[in-house]
């Protein structure tokens, strides 16, 4: 995930001094939707990845569970 999440910020700051390039466009949008489904993924298996997943439904259950430290990833 960190790496997707580089590789936007990177394509973020490439298009700030690029912003025609539809290459590097589309490539960001791409990388976009694949952090976005990995949070997804791992927000509904592991646990919320920061305080704003966290939907209220059943309480507060942010820091509920092992940590990744603690072996939960």
């Amino acid at each position: 995930m960190a790496a997707v999440r580089f590789a936007l910020i990177d394509l973020g700051l490439y298009l700030d001094t690029h912003p025609d390039n539809r290459d590097a466009l589309r490539l960001f949008s791409e990388y976009r939707d694949r952090l976005a489904t990995l949070e997804r993924r791992h927000t509904s298996t592991v646990g919320p990845l920061t305080m704003g997943d966290v939907t209220g439904k059943n309480g507060w259950t942010w820091g509920e569970g092992p940590m990744p430290f603690e072996g939960g990833f």
